[in-house]
């Protein structure tokens, strides 16, 4: 079983981020997730089975100003899972895109505030992996754990985009000053421990 749980992410205005920290959040969230699945993919596939969860968010089933680059990689993370889940469904391989709402770990220490968590109410990490292992073992593509965030995540996307981008930014807008301060700091030199 591969756990893509790695992640980081970056909040506020989009000019005040340094361009280090968004290309590092996509480095750690994207293309590490990406190229960890592909090594371990064929050995799964020659066995007949095997599992790979990714960890998304909410945040990939719609646009998110001032979450821009962490919502475009977590969308990433979602679409590709569901196609790896397509593709090897029949082949004894389970793949599963989790997109938690804010859960209580360490990604809010890295983002610089706790603002970003815009429902405000937090889920725990025990509760995402309990959903989660359920999810898989029903072979589901993916998960929105809890119920608030299930109803969130897909009620905003089935209205046009533009709409959809303009109502998020009054949700996060929140999220620009109280992220400000901590946007212009590099990612620090130390493991990334911080998960959605």
């Amino acid at each position: 079983m591969l756990v893509n749980n790695a992640g980081f992410g970056s909040a506020g205005r989009y000019e005040d981020i340094a361009a280090e920290t968004d290309h590092s959040q996509l480095m750690v969230n994207v293309v590490a997730l990406e190229g960890l699945t592909h090594r371990l993919i064929p050995g799964m596939v020659a066995r007949g089975h095997g599992e790979v969860v990714n960890i998304a968010s909410t945040a990939a089933l719609q646009p998110a100003p001032y979450f821009a680059t962490y919502a475009a990689g977590k969308a990433f993370v979602l679409n590709f899972s569901l196609a790896l889940w397509s593709e090897y469904r029949d082949r004894g391989i389970k793949v599963l895109a989790v997109c938690p709402g804010p859960t209580e770990t360490g990604f809010f220490d890295v983002v610089g505030t706790r603002d970003a968590a815009v429902t405000g109410s937090m889920g725990t990490a025990a509760d995402v992996v309990q959903a989660s292992l359920q999810a898989l073992a029903r072979n589901k593509g993916y998960i929105v754990p809890r119920r608030q965030n299930f109803a969130a995540a897909h009620l905003m996307p089935r209205r046009p985009r533009t709409l959809v981008a303009r109502i998020a930014k009054r949700v996060t807008g929140v999220v620009a000053d109280a992220a400000g301060s901590h946007a212009h700091q590099e990612f620090p030199d130390r493991p990334v421990r911080a998960a959605e």
